[in-house]
């Protein structure tokens, strides 16, 4: 009866996993489709994305609509808010663009990649 269990909570793990790949698989063919058919990538929200070499980092860039003419300390309390939505990336500067009219909020999460060593594993 025990090896029972252990098989089926081993096959269960299996199962996750392998939905987890399906899924992923999923979102590269959307992206490669997009990208086939002309249209804009998806990026949930963030307005650019990208890869710095040098501080391995994955970094993307969202706008965030808080108004210019509050106190600083109040903006910061709006930026925080945001930030909760976009864990487990962190907080690495902000600019506030006139031609979006609102703050742009760069986060930022480390990765182990080397592009020039062909080194792509979480």
């Amino acid at each position: 009866m025990e090896n029972y269990q252990q098989e089926n909570e081993q096959l269960k793990e299996e199962l996750t996993e392998a939905n987890e790949k399906i899924e992923a698989l999923k979102e590269k063919l959307g992206s490669w489709r997009r990208k086939a058919e002309n249209r804009p990538p998806r990026l949930q929200g963030a307005i650019r994305q990208g890869f710095d070499q040098q501080r391995k980092v994955h970094y993307q860039v969202y706008i965030v609509n808080v108004p210019q003419d509050l106190e600083m300390k109040e903006i910061l309390k709006e930026i925080y808010l945001f930030l909760q939505t976009v864990k487990p990336y962190l907080f690495s500067r902000m600019d506030y663009s006139q031609k979006y009219d609102g703050y742009l909020i760069q986060v930022e999460q480390s990765k182990n990649w080397d592009l020039n060593k062909g080194f792509f594993k979480d």
